[in-house]
């Protein structure tokens, strides 16, 4: 089964319902994973009621620590993808992570069947990213979070590890987003 991971907290229900809405019909051979910080049970139960696929829904909370910044813009629940890997198996090879205030218009196996070539990650440009890095004063380079170096398959979790906990570390070091 492929992968599909959302992480949302209790502002994004709504979103995520109109994105599974949109995927009726396109979701065959997926299974659906959300990262949930505060959702009700009721809520929880809502998303499950409604997916396309299969969906597990794990409370995450408890995992990001609580002092990390919180605005409309980078939720906490938006931190559970730096610990993406703690929810899947080895035996997972791709996990593929959507926005959840997206349309989907077509099947996702193409996303699936992209070569990665050595990559760890793939991910599309996202315009907010030269905001989002101004506004904090990140360098990727000075911290080196390069996104495109070359890794073995067999040492991607070693290095998606060690991304996510330089990223986790820096985490602590952003001021406030509000």
């Amino acid at each position: 089964m492929n992968q599909v991971l959302f992480c949302i907290d209790k502002r994004m229900v709504m979103p995520l319902l109109v994105v599974l809405r949109s995927m009726e019909g396109l979701a065959d051979g997926l299974e659906i994973t959300v990262l949930s910080v505060g959702l009700s049970d009721s809520q929880k139960a809502g998303l499950i009621a409604r997916s396309p696929a299969p969906m597990r829904i794990i409370e995450i909370d408890d995992v990001i620590p609580q002092d990390f910044p919180d605005c409309m813009w980078l939720t906490r629940a938006a931190y559970g993808r730096l610990w993406v890997e703690d929810f899947y198996d080895s035996s997972v090879e791709r996990v593929v992570y959507l926005d959840s205030d997206i349309i989907v218009r077509d099947k996702l196996d193409f996303l699936f069947e992209i070569d990665l070539e050595e990559h760890a990650i793939g991910a599309c440009q996202a315009m907010a990213l030269a905001h989002f890095k101004a506004e904090l004063g990140l360098d990727w380079r000075r911290l080196n979070l390069d996104p495109c170096c070359e890794v073995s398959r067999h040492r991607m979790r070693l290095w998606f590890s060690l991304v996510s906990s330089r990223c986790r570390a820096l985490l602590y070091a952003i001021p406030d987003c509000q």
